[in-house]
């Protein structure tokens, strides 16, 4: 079987989600048998009509062909055009298309007019403004709400709207957030737009106009482009039509030696240089969080009150400041819609203005934490409130001493366990996430900090790099303790993800654990002095000195690094991942 067959095999039943610009294709088929008596212009005498579905909806039609099975989400206008496109897609096998009107643009309708085999003219209707407001926020909206059910994300950009700049960036966060892989077909001529995808399909003239280097046959020129595109941080991989062929590229293998490095010594990790940089008045204090495109520092005290910055993600720009007289912001968590703000009373801003959205009575001693349709707080009890409104679901008397975690629709909390002769003990408790309901506990370690990977529950003893400190691991299914470990100093704040628990003892040593048993993975001198965050196989940390640090997550090795010295963070705030000195927020590509 050749490799296209192959090929075509593995996507037969792919889910394949699809977010671009839709356009309606007209074609007028007719003969020419005579020149216009008005202008020097061919007549063409009408034949045949035929319409079809264009732009993203043609390559949702083209999954669908494949045997995928194709979501299309994109805008038209409130005309005939779009109800005809809409009826259109609705007839095509495989093809589910949720379609938003909008009533301030028309349908995009191209009309080719052919004779014979000749294309003589194309007529263009369109309204090319980008979408934002209520349209970006319907997208959005969609997209969040399809992508549990789909295999893989493409981005279809025709430059017509929908992937404007109000959406991108924050259709990429969601993507990277429900772990999804991203494949981008440009329009851009800047391809940092789409930094953050897995793969680019740029056609020829595409290549060209972003690199201004067309790559013309093989050779140097061709490297080139590959650099312009690849080093900047655009995306994993390439993939260009060019004469017919595929011209192809992955990003350079971070572990290979520079060109000229001595064999057998290390080439130094290379420097990287900050994407942005956002000076952030009256400081930003010690909080910062992201997600939903934002990052989001608070902690200053300015004129109105003690401030919460809202920068975007791909540029920096700030987005809106919320201020309040209540006391200093203790915690954040940021999502896609909402940033929650850890005061009492518990508040839920807009994303995109800032405006209070609600307030909950409750504290957040712990959390917030976000997950699916619900906010999750710990103070003395824990609570679990409705996302979009604030409303209370249903609380537990855990007396909790962690913020809680969430997976699979079960959250995981420490708290403490009064016994009936006055003794306290921590336990360990797996609750539904629905509606509460105690799935077991067991004992756990005194406070701490919790992660979970679905399958093992990490867990480590008292205060972050306290003496004595202990990691702990339990199954998840049922909470029988798997293994501990122990550290001179204790341990940091842990995270998890691929089966391995990553954590830093406070010697500074950041080591990779198998979950499953303990044993040690690999283990990086880096003098680490944060809690290390995790991104699409790439650990980040800040060293003891502020530099912030990249290393493989398979294998300890550090694939670059960013020399300042920072207090605050990292994050990861996808395309980029963001440290803070208290006053200015410094952004790397990913």
């Amino acid at each position: 079987m050749s490799e296209e067959q192959l090929l075509v095999e593995r996507l037969a039943g792919a889910r394949v989600l699809v977010l671009g610009d839709v356009m309606l294709d007209r074609y007028v088929y007719g003969s020419v048998d005579r020149m216009s008596p008005e202008a020097p212009v061919p007549v063409l005498r009408q034949t045949s009509l035929r319409a079809m579905a264009g732009g993203a909806g043609n390559v949702a039609r083209n999954i669908a062909a494949l045997g995928g099975k194709a979501l299309l989400i994109g805008l038209i206008g409130d005309d005939a055009a779009g109800r005809e496109l809409q009826a259109m897609l609705g007839d095509e096998h495989n093809v589910s298309a949720r379609l938003i009107a909008d009533r301030h643009r028309s349908t995009t309708v191209k009309t080719r007019f052919i004779a014979g085999r000749q294309q003589l003219l194309r007529l263009d209707d369109e309204a090319p403004h980008p979408a934002t407001g209520e349209t970006a926020a319907a997208l959005l909206a969609a997209l969040k709400s399809a992508l549990g059910s789909v295999d893989i994300v493409l981005l279809s950009d025709y430059a017509k709207g929908v992937l404007g700049d109000e959406v991108l960036q924050r259709a990429i966060a969601m993507i990277h957030g429900a772990g999804k892989r991203l494949v981008v077909d440009p329009k851009s001529r800047d391809f940092r737009r789409y930094a953050g995808a897995d793969l680019l399909t740029p056609n020829r003239g595409e290549l060209a106009a972003a690199t201004d280097n067309l790559p013309r046959g093989a050779g140097r020129r061709l490297g080139l482009a590959r650099r312009k595109v690849l080093v900047a941080g655009a995306a994993g991989a390439c993939v260009a039509g060019l004469s017919g062929a595929l011209w192809a590229a992955e990003r350079p293998h971070p572990a290979r030696s520079r060109h000229g490095q001595p064999p057998g010594r290390p080439a130094p990790p290379p420097t990287r240089k900050p994407a942005w940089i956002a000076v952030v008045p009256f400081g930003a204090g010690a909080v910062m969080a992201a997600g939903g495109g934002l990052v989001c520092l608070a902690g200053g005290t300015g004129p109105r009150g003690n401030q919460l910055h809202a920068l975007t993600a791909g540029r920096g720009a700030r987005q809106w400041t919320f201020a309040t007289q209540i006391g200093l912001i203790p915690s954040l968590a940021a999502s896609a819609g909402e940033v929650y703000v850890g005061l009492d009373p518990l508040t839920a801003l807009s994303s995109s203005n800032g405006a209070t959205v609600w307030t909950a009575p409750v504290g957040a001693t712990f959390g917030p934490v976000v997950a699916a349709g619900s906010v999750y707080v710990g103070n003395g009890l824990l609570s679990a409130l409705r996302r979009r409104d604030g409303v209370p679901l249903w609380s537990f008397p855990a007396d909790v001493t962690s913020d809680p975690v969430e997976t699979h629709g079960v959250i995981y909390v420490l708290g403490a366990n009064n016994a009936a002769d006055g003794a306290t003990a921590t336990v360990l408790r797996a609750l539904r996430a629905s509606d509460g309901t105690q799935l077991w506990n067991v004992p756990g370690p005194n406070g701490g900090s919790l992660a979970t990977d679905g399958t093992v529950v990490c867990g480590v003893t008292g205060a972050n790099l306290q003496p004595g400190g202990q990691l702990w691991a339990w199954r998840a299914s049922d909470g029988r303790q798997l293994w501990t470990s122990d550290a001179d100093g204790g341990f940091g704040v842990p995270v998890m993800a691929g089966g391995a628990v990553y954590v830093v003892s406070a010697g500074g040593t950041l080591s990779a654990l198998r979950a499953s048993d303990g044993k040690k993975i690999w283990a990086h001198p880096a003098s680490v002095a944060s809690a290390p965050a995790l991104a699409r196989g790439v650990v980040y940390a800040r060293g003891t000195t502020g530099e912030l640090l990249a290393l493989r997550a398979s294998d300890g090795h550090v694939l670059w690094r960013f020399p300042a010295p920072f207090s605050i963070g990292p994050v990861v705030a996808s395309p980029v991942v963001c440290v803070s000195d208290g006053a200015r927020v410094y952004a790397v590509t990913a």
